[in-house]
């Protein structure tokens, strides 16, 4: 899936070999001003909830108050990704999101030229081309994202310091912590590049990343999902992740990834009847969660009802209507794939085995997803 390229290329931030400094943080805050940041705060939930128009009064006070200020396109960006979700390059929408990003960071660098250790010039750069980042490895264009990953570490550097000024700064410390470990030991290959870095400490990573998802102004969302791959993928915790996705879904259930997110958590818990009512729900929403609704209701199809035939119908076509959404479905091709690999080694044929789940693994690192046992 093409999260597991956003996991490597923050993975990748930690490989620069840069000693940390420590800072102290100073200057004029966009967090000084408690009103505004009360108004961000309100405002994000309505663009988490997909109602994007209810956040544009917000969005006007930044642009007359902060018209400077990285705080104001990264906001802007933010409304973009949720009201065109999902995000695809080369369409007009994307642009925006995509201006607006380059803004922020610009915007954090005019900051940070004056003031190093400027608290809000640091986290919007950081944040922002962590944004594109995932952005473009989302679409399968990781590639574009290495130029930011040597700019993003060092923040990240910084945000250990500033952590405690600024509490959005424990997502990506959490991660940081989190996965300078789990991912040697997932990919053993990284274990001599792992030795040279600062330690890390899982267990505290987790830690902070659940403190992210309950306490920040711009990241509770990214946190939660971070925490859903971790316990899928890492730690192999259905339970927790189910809990999560839950939560998120309670929170803002007319979020179709959040939607969708929780239906697959519910078709792997086994909670068959649950995962139906969504799926259903999802059908009404966005071409993008008719797709993943297909595709899940194939796996509903192949094990909950042992209806192989109509599995595999379900399967190709969600296959046919992922094609417009290029690598951004990969994740949820994946479940397809490996549908149509379990259904042929029933029948027998190992060479379309094979090459079905050729085509699985090429599309997702997540190893759930190909665990017959869940």
């Amino acid at each position: 899936m093409t999260a597991n390229t956003r996991l490597f290329i923050i993975y990748l931030a930690v490989l620069q070999l840069i000693v940390p400094t420590q800072l102290e943080a100073v200057g004029h805050s966009f967090l000084d001003d408690h009103d505004m940041v009360n108004a961000v705060q309100t405002a994000l939930k309505e663009v988490y909830h997909c109602r994007p128009e209810n956040a544009m009064e917000v969005l006007e006070k930044l642009r007359q108050k902060y018209p400077e200020h990285p705080v104001t396109p990264f906001f802007e960006g933010l409304i973009y990704y949720w009201q065109y979700y999902p995000i695809i390059p080369g369409k007009k929408e994307s642009k925006k999101f995509e201006t607006a990003l380059q803004e922020s960071w610009k915007l954090a660098e005019q900051r940070l030229k004056e003031d190093p250790y400027d608290i809000d010039g640091v986290f919007f750069n950081m944040t922002a081309r962590s944004f594109i980042v995932m952005y473009y490895s989302d679409n399968g264009k990781p590639y574009k994202a290495i130029s930011h990953v040597l700019t993003i570490y060092r923040e990240i550097l910084k945000g250990m310091d500033l952590k405690e000024s600024f509490h959005e700064f424990y997502f990506m410390v959490g991660l940081y912590n989190y996965y300078v470990e789990a991912w040697p030991e997932v990919y053993p290959v990284y274990k001599p590049v792992a030795m040279l870095l600062q330690s890390g400490n899982k267990e505290l990573g987790l830690k902070m990343l659940h403190w992210a998802s309950r306490n920040t102004i711009f990241l509770q969302g990214e946190a939660s999902t971070f925490l859903i791959l971790i316990y899928l993928n890492f730690e192999q915790n259905v339970d927790s992740a189910r809990t999560i996705a839950g939560h998120l879904y309670s929170l803002f259930p007319e979020n179709p990834y959040y939607t969708a997110k929780y239906s697959e958590i519910l078709l792997l818990s086994k909670e068959y009847e649950k995962a139906l009512i969504l799926l259903d729900k999802m059908d009404e929403m966005d071409d993008f969660s008719r797709m993943k609704a297909t595709v899940y209701r194939g796996v509903y199809k192949e094990k909950a009802l042992r209806n192989y035939s109509d599995a595999v119908k379900l399967y190709r076509q969600g296959l046919q209507m992922s094609e417009e959404f290029g690598p951004y479905a990969n994740y949820t091709t994946a479940h397809a794939y490996i549908g149509l690999s379990r259904y042929y080694d029933r029948e027998g044929d190992e060479k379309k085995t094979r090459h079905y789940y050729k085509k699985a693994r090429d599309a997702t690192g997540f190893d759930y997803v190909f665990n017959d046992d869940l």
